[in-house]
């Protein structure tokens, strides 16, 4: 059981370590932070947050996007010569740059963190546990790397093991413990992924998913092959390569090509030229346009797509989730798909300063559900977002001991509401990733509280009342369907865009969107008897169909735009 350590303060990495001082250890372990904090602990001493305000998440996205790129193109040219080809930078970039994305951001936010704990080491050095003896993980694919990345707890503590050997703090001594670990995967499935069926016959019209649009998406494809095309697609990576020096010391730069060098998935390494099979199966054609949404983290669509615009195809990249165009920071989105090709908005034109080529149209997804709202059902549904402290993106979202004060956030609007809406309220946990909190931590005081399983988007549609505690996909749902809803956020989690701004202020002014959870039950407590009527006031409506128009366009007749725009690209030189 954890206890005082009399032998000084301790950084906690791993769930291996049973002894804890709550008044002078840090924990960082988040299966170890949980147990102990559902256990009563209060902890004196919290990792600091890497980005604590704008103008560190501002640095830190300028850096991390200098230094991402400029790795891409080190690979890039490492990869070309390991398999004897000539392709180009844009070629590699598809396939490898989440992977590059991800771990640069892992270990640039940690980077911060150790040097704030070790510059809070009055009181002596801080002794740390980490781990030796593994010098790689042998990730079958792109898709079994990012499961360990986010829910592998002794991966994590890898990673951190080596930044923290890399950074060599006098104030942070390190232990290291040797343990030989072979990679677990979370399927038996083979790497690459083979292609066959429906799959191979959408990817052989250049075709991926559009959210919304299981046939119809067929047809615009089918469409796209019969057009004329020419010109090619604009180059992905920066025309000037920045300098990984500039403003990364050279110990971290160290620490980040050491970890890349050992978690290079075997598609990209070892079993590459199975990958590049994968993708010679099908035949590509120079000014063609490629349709859909590519998968960050299927290497089987990453070739393909990567292929075609080799040889000259272009790609009609379509959004399938939230954020994009409302958040400022969202590195793995702004570097990736916006890069990929033209990538077709749910409506706005314009995100801030980004290099995009932005296609405002209507959704398919969402014009199924447009208006669909009808309160049938007495019912008040709060969603909750995956808590996970290993994803550490300069993203919409809170950071490290941050989602703790999302938690408390939560419970604290729980505590606010009424008694008769909180007898009709249903906690919907997230449920399609792993979450290091679970829900029991937020509504274990509160045994009225029913569940929310299944299809949520489904019950929202007769709900009475719907509880937002982010801007996320479901926000976009809810708004086209008409869904009568509040939302609460720290501004400082979801920093919003200079171009979304007016958009969520008009939100704001309507009482819609909250900075608190108090003010947010509040309003709930306010209109509970009726939130239809008040969901229907010409203010909030107006300020509802401006915020759809830019983030949840809907169509009937939304396929015709959709081909013009398909044709533009066709014709763009």
């Amino acid at each position: 059981m954890p206890g005082e350590d009399e032998s000084g303060c301790r950084l906690h990495l791993t769930i291996s370590d049973d002894r804890v001082n709550p008044d002078k250890d840090v924990v960082l372990n988040p299966s170890l932070l949980t147990r102990l904090m559902r256990e009563g602990y209060q902890f004196k001493r919290r990792h600091p947050d890497p980005y604590p305000d704008d103008q560190s998440l501002e640095t830190a996205r300028a850096d991390v996007t200098d230094l991402v790129n400029a790795t891409v193109e080190i690979w890039a040219q490492h990869l070309n010569k390991q398999h004897d080809r000539d392709w180009s930078v844009d070629f590699w970039r598809m396939l490898i740059l989440p992977w590059i994305c991800e771990i640069t951001q892992r270990v640039y936010a940690h980077w911060l963190v150790f040097e704030g704990i070790a510059a809070d080491a009055a009181d002596g050095p801080i002794r740390v546990r980490t781990v030796a003896g593994i010098d790689r993980w042998a990730f079958p694919d792109l898709r079994e790397l990012q499961k360990h990345l986010f829910e592998d707890a002794t991966f994590g503590w890898w990673i951190d093991s080596v930044v923290l050997a890399a950074r060599n703090d006098p104030q942070l001594e390190l232990e290291p413990v040797e343990i030989d670990v072979s990679v677990p995967t979370f399927s038996d499935r083979p790497a690459p992924v083979p292609v066959t069926g429906m799959r191979k016959f959408k990817l052989s019209l250049g075709h991926t998913d559009i959210i919304g649009a299981r046939y119809a998406g067929i047809v615009l494809a089918l469409y796209a092959n019969l057009l004329p095309g020419r010109g090619r697609a604009k180059k992905m990576q920066p025309p000037v390569s920045p300098d990984r020096r500039k403003n990364s010391p050279a110990s971290l730069l160290s620490a980040l090509d050491t970890i890349l060098q050992a978690t290079v998935p075997r598609t990209y390494w070892d079993d590459y030229k199975s990958l590049e099979d994968v993708g010679r199966q099908f035949r590509y054609r120079s000014g063609r346009v490629r349709v859909g949404t590519i998968d960050y983290w299927n290497d089987t669509e990453k070739i393909v797509a990567a292929m075609g615009r080799e040889a000259g195809e272009k790609l009609a990249v379509a959004q399938h989730g939230g954020f994009y165009g409302q958040m400022r920071y969202n590195i793995l989105a702004t570097e990736g798909e916006y890069r990929y090709g033209r990538f077709f908005t749910w409506g706005f034109d314009r995100h801030d300063d980004y290099d995009a080529d932005l296609a405002p149209l209507p959704s398919p997804m969402l014009t199924r559900v447009a208006n669909t709202h009808r309160e049938t059902a007495n019912e008040l549904i709060v969603v909750a977002d995956p808590i996970r402290f290993g994803v550490t993106r300069i993203a919409p979202q809170p950071r490290g001991v941050g989602w703790l004060n999302y938690c408390d956030d939560t419970i604290r609007y729980l505590g606010a509401l009424s008694e008769t809406p909180l007898r009709r309220t249903f906690f919907r946990p997230y449920a399609n990733a792993k979450t290091d909190i679970s829900d029991e931590h937020i509504v274990e005081n509160f045994p009225e509280i029913g569940r929310v399983d299944g299809d949520l988007h489904a019950r929202m549609m007769n709900c009475k009342l719907l509880q937002l505690c982010s801007p996320n996909t479901t926000m976009i749902i809810a708004m086209a369907a008409n869904v009568p809803l509040l939302a609460f956020w720290r501004p400082e989690f979801f920093t919003l865009s200079k171009t979304a701004m007016p958009y969520f202020n008009r939100l704001r002014d309507v009482g819609v969107l909250f900075d608190t959870p108090e003010a947010a039950a509040a309003q709930v407590n306010s209109i509970w008897e009726n939130p239809t009527e008040w969901w229907g006031g010409s203010e909030i409506q107006s300020a509802r169909r401006e915020w759809c128009d830019r983030f949840a366009r809907t169509s009937r007749f939304w396929l015709a735009p959709w081909m013009r725009e398909i044709w533009r690209l066709a014709r763009t030189a």
